[in-house]
């Protein structure tokens, strides 16, 4: 990846106002920001995210139109915010408010993307990190739920539905102590087909014994 991200700076230092130089620059800063994050360099993955989201803005400051460019941009809004939401929590609900309101006008006017119902989903459990009353948390992961289980039913071959909505299942479980039993026995049952098949992410592997 560091290697992909030094062609990709060189290639967009040639000709700095390409888009498809930076897009694909902020895409090098994204796999590194992720991969930081794994190896628990928190830190790293910040500051890899952030020039990822400052290319993201400019890009769709000059074109504002393009869904693919706004749906890019609100993933590393949320990423950012999810790596803020403990010691910056001001910042961090700014950037996930921004990054919802895009994804929810990009859904509304594309219901059949599956894409960006990714990102809506993953931005609302950002969201719920930050929000301060169990009732907010409960509202943003409810409709979280409702999107990942319509995306799970149009798409239940996927790897990433089932184990997107199982992360939905277990935010609800923590935030609701009362129905925590069954929120985690559907996380369960949601992940261990991928886990069978060799399908799941390590990432989530510890999801599956919560």
């Amino acid at each position: 990846y560091r290697k992909a991200l030094d062609l990709r700076k060189q290639l967009a230092d040639s000709d700095p106002r390409s888009v498809p130089y930076r897009r694909s620059l902020a895409f090098s800063y994204a796999k590194l920001a992720t991969t930081a994050l794994l190896l628990g360099n928190t830190a790293g993955a910040l500051d890899d995210q952030d020039h990822a989201l400052a290319l993201r803005q400019q890009i769709v400051a000059e074109s504002p139109s393009q869904g693919g460019f706004k749906d890019e941009l609100s993933w590393s809004e949320a990423e950012v915010a999810r790596l803020l939401a403990a010691k910056e929590p001001a910042r961090a609900k700014e950037l996930v408010d921004h990054a919802v309101d895009r994804e929810r006008a990009l859904v509304d006017g594309d219901p059949i993307n599956l894409a960006w119902k990714e990102t809506l989903v993953d931005a609302l459990l950002v969201r719920a990190l930050v929000q301060k009353t169990a009732a907010e948390r409960l509202e943003t992961l409810a409709l979280a739920h409702d999107l990942a289980a319509e995306a799970l039913a149009r798409a239940p071959k996927s790897a990433r539905w089932p184990a997107l909505a199982a992360e939905v299942e277990v935010a609800l479980a923590e935030a609701d102590p009362k129905t925590a039993a069954a929120h985690w026995k559907t996380a369960r049952d949601l992940l261990e087909p991928l886990a069978a098949a060799g399908r799941l992410a390590a990432a989530q592997g510890p999801l599956q014994i919560g």
